[in-house]
């Protein structure tokens, strides 16, 4: 008599599930949109987020869109180096090897060129390397907070 008891309740059990099931299914195929509002201060993560989601849940990005990605992050490389020679000098800490002063000096010169170019060339590409493992930039790096430089930037 038990064993009937137990045989009705798992055929309840099971008869539940398949209504959850079903109207699950129900649910997912009218294709509910969801809305979600990212809230955050500038540079805290939210696009970052948005395009994790599309890279883990969607087929990645078209290549249009992966090449605009590419062109934003080079020419933010472009500005920020810009702005840490520039920023060192205005609170003191200035590229003291002298071939590196030298190449910082000419990549400020061409900057206007670089910033043109959607594609790095190999020379600035050797001075964008050069200037970032320069022990003077490597400290402004750690002071970052006094020029404003967010800290993705590495």
């Amino acid at each position: 008599m038990g064993n009937n008891n137990q045989r009705k309740s798992r055929r309840k059990e099971m008869l539940r599930n398949l209504r959850i099931e079903k109207q699950f299914e129900t649910e997912s195929s009218i294709g509910q949109t969801f809305k979600i509002l990212l809230c955050g201060t500038g540079d805290s993560g939210k696009s970052t987020l948005i395009k994790q989601m599309r890279i883990l849940y969607c087929d990645g990005f078209p290549n249009e869109q992966v090449q605009l990605y590419k062109n934003t992050i080079q020419k933010s490389i472009r500005l920020h180096m810009k702005m840490m020679i520039l920023g060192g000098k205005r609170i003191g800490i200035n590229i003291t090897n002298k071939v590196n002063k030298q190449l910082a000096d000419e990549y400020l010169n061409n900057f206007q060129n670089y910033k043109k170019n959607q594609e790095y060339c190999n020379k600035e590409i050797y001075t964008l390397k050069t200037l970032w493992k320069d022990q003077s930039i490597q400290t402004l790096w750690k002071n970052r907070n006094e020029i404003q430089i967010p800290e993705n930037v590495d």
